[in-house]
């Protein structure tokens, strides 16, 4: 339900929806899934405070452990934003393998803020993948 009202562009809805189910906790605890969907929701509508502390409560309410796609959806959030040295913190941080998708959103948001510093920190990941993914980006 949370994912329905944010792909439809209803984000406030969506994080009200979240609110009420963790408020009641002893019936509906949120799960990873869960905050997958409200984490998108933020990037989709560039609430960035509302994502940070979202990501927060992820562990230390919820007791959850962050996996790969709590951090992509953190390293969208703050590249959109253009918060590109918290973003590339968030990929420093993030557990087991960093992926393609995550760095080259970095990358993207890299060559449209025309930062080359994080840019080249960004591209020096990607020898350990497949360089035929990766477009030359000038930044």
């Amino acid at each position: 339900m949370i994912s329905a009202l944010a792909i439809h562009g209803q984000a406030l809805e969506a994080l009200s929806l979240f609110r009420g189910m963790s408020k009641d906790n002893d019936t509906v605890q949120p799960n990873d899934i869960t905050f997958i969907g409200v984490l998108s929701t933020c990037v989709h509508a560039g609430l960035v405070d509302e994502g940070r502390q979202l990501f927060e409560s992820m562990k230390l309410l919820f007791g959850l452990v962050p996996k790969v796609k709590h951090y992509s959806c953190m390293v969208d959030l703050c590249a959109r934003a253009g918060l590109l040295n918290e973003a590339w913190d968030l990929i420093n941080k993030m557990p087991g393998k960093r992926d393609e998708i995550v760095l080259g959103s970095l990358l993207g948001a890299c060559q449209r803020r025309r930062n080359a510093d994080v840019g080249e920190r960004v591209i020096q990941l990607f020898p350990e993948m497949q360089l035929s993914h990766l477009r030359y980006m000038q930044i």
